[in-house]
């Protein structure tokens, strides 16, 4: 299998980046920085190394004209080769080598479930985890949890902290109606690992709500877990020169996702899932430090959504 586009994704977005430029723009949605996308760059070489571009595929409802087909109703109920999705271990294990590379933290392997490293479990049990704990003092560690089914269907979930949040689940849904091809599983996953090290996200979560954001998109909604657990993970950058892109403003609606390439807008959207309890972020006051702030409690109050702070060194 290869993959559909002859560039990279990274390569599109900073282009259209720069054609779409406007005055004032530069501060909410700035061009990719030389840093990044050498970044990029290395995270593409280590994936070619890994044999990675072999395992894409196209999007399979993509036309030879550029159009879409319809899903087939069969397609939402089967899954006919579901060892695709290995090429997520690839791409993570390419990460993995341009971190190591760039110096910016060290790598620990760990075979198994890996339980009690999550503050929240992932919905899929990991069989291969590698955690990366950066140098620098506030930055958030990234685990990158390879996971299997019983079946055999394989996935990623990344997490951020420690104990970790989970806050990403590859492939979503893993049905046939749902596949988007190689290269857009593969830039999404991208986009979630680049705002760990980049610096820019932000999880809030309440025992009613959850949100998380990055430059790339944003969204909320209600907690799929009965955690009764309230934090705000704010990030900071892995190398400390650099400077997180803007974060995306908050949501109130599930999901916003306002910098999605133009070549994907034409294409038809599947039904979307029902969002409960979707709405704004609690208001937070940046840390005049710029330190990473981590807000956690049990529920003992009378006000199940008022979060109280603690800091880092507490827990």
């Amino acid at each position: 299998m290869t993959a559909a586009h002859d560039r990279p994704w990274w390569q599109a977005h900073q282009a259209a980046l720069l054609e779409d430029l406007r005055p004032g723009d530069a501060e909410l949605n700035p061009p990719v920085s030389p840093q990044v996308l050498a970044l990029f760059a290395e995270v593409e070489e280590a994936f070619a190394r890994l044999g990675g571009p072999d395992l894409g595929w196209p999007d399979p409802h993509e036309l030879p004209d550029g159009t879409w087909r319809d899903v087939e109703e069969a397609e939402y109920s089967r899954c006919e080769h579901p060892q695709k999705y290995r090429v997520l271990w690839t791409r993570a294990d390419a990460w993995v080598q341009a971190l190591l590379r760039a110096g910016w933290a060290d790598a620990l392997e760990v075979e198994g479930p890996d339980e009690g490293s999550w503050r929240v479990a992932p919905r899929s049990v990991p069989h291969r985890t590698t955690v990366l704990r950066p140098h620098r003092d506030g930055a958030s560690v990234l685990r990158l949890a390879r996971t299997r089914t019983e079946e055999g269907f394989p996935g990623l979930v990344p997490g951020i902290d420690d104990p970790s949040m989970p806050i990403g689940l590859f492939p979503f849904c893993g049905c046939d109606a749902c596949d988007g091809g190689s290269a857009e599983l593969l830039e999404d996953l991208d986009q979630l690992i680049l705002s760990v090290v980049d610096g820019s996200f932000e999880l809030v979560r309440t025992r009613r709500r959850s949100s998380f954001r990055t430059s790339f998109s944003a969204h909320s909604g209600a907690p799929d877990d009965d955690h009764r657990l309230a934090l705000r993970i704010a990030g900071v950058p892995w190398d400390a020169s650099w400077t997180p892109r803007p974060l995306t403003p908050a949501c109130e609606d599930g999901r916003s996702d306002p910098r999605r390439s133009a070549e994907k807008s034409d294409r038809p959207a599947f039904p979307a899932r029902p969002v409960q309890d979707a709405t704004t972020p609690p208001a937070h006051r940046p840390d005049p430090t710029g330190d990473r702030m981590i807000w956690a409690q049990t529920f003992s109050n009378p006000d199940p959504d008022t979060v109280t702070s603690f800091p880092p060194s507490s827990f």
